[in-house]
């Protein structure tokens, strides 16, 4: 129990760092340091924004799913670990001390590193259904929440651990949760979605 303490304060800490802010925060002290060197390398000629995305996005990526496969693969008393990790992951990242909560674009990122460390057809199924679901209806809201409610099917068809249906339901709370505010605005303001103006256009 001591263990899985432990394993969980790790995982909220290191869901918790904001790479995206530190990845810029030495990116910018080392262009400074090289700018002020005789010869400064060929560092300085990189283009800083698809390094820093590409790099925050992929650390983003590991906070879902490294947690989960360790507790999965090395550690017992899974079906315990398994929802303690998914909650200090997803609480460490998106309501993290460091920074605020409030228009977290990466949250996403994180729900699927948990879906790949689940199993390969939930990390191929959620980037592809999150597109799809988010044009249909114009809104990221929509295609986080439909994603995990069509994650259910595909752990029935795919016959993975039974566990994982419930465990898809403790993410879904915890994105409704963090997006509630959002879910308001979206009934408050009706806005035109691609599926609404396809249906309209048609009936």
């Amino acid at each position: 129990m001591i263990t899985i303490f432990f394993f969980c304060i790790l995982t909220y800490t290191f869901s918790a760092i904001p790479f995206d802010r530190l990845l810029a925060w030495f990116y910018d002290r080392t262009q400074d340091i090289q700018s002020k060197m005789d010869r400064p390398t060929k560092l300085i000629g990189l283009s800083k924004a698809p390094f820093l995305f590409g790099m925050s996005t992929g650390l983003d990526f590991l906070k879902g799913f490294l947690p989960f496969f360790i507790a999965s693969e090395l550690l017992y008393e899974f079906t315990f670990l398994g929802f303690a990790v998914i909650l200090a992951s997803l609480i460490g990242h998106h309501w993290s001390p460091f920074k605020e909560a409030d228009n977290n674009p990466s949250f996403w990122v994180v729900v699927w590193g948990i879906y790949a460390a689940m199993s390969w057809p939930l990390g191929l199924h959620y980037p592809i259904a999150f597109v799809v679901f988010s044009l249909l209806f114009n809104a990221f809201l929509w295609g986080y929440l439909l994603t995990v409610v069509s994650a259910t099917f595909v752990i029935w068809l795919n016959y993975t651990e039974p566990i994982f249906i419930p465990m898809n339901f403790l993410i879904f709370c915890i994105i409704f949760i963090a997006k509630r505010e959002e879910v308001i605005q979206f009934f408050e303001h009706k806005p035109v979605t691609l599926l609404k103006a396809f249906l309209e256009r048609h009936t």
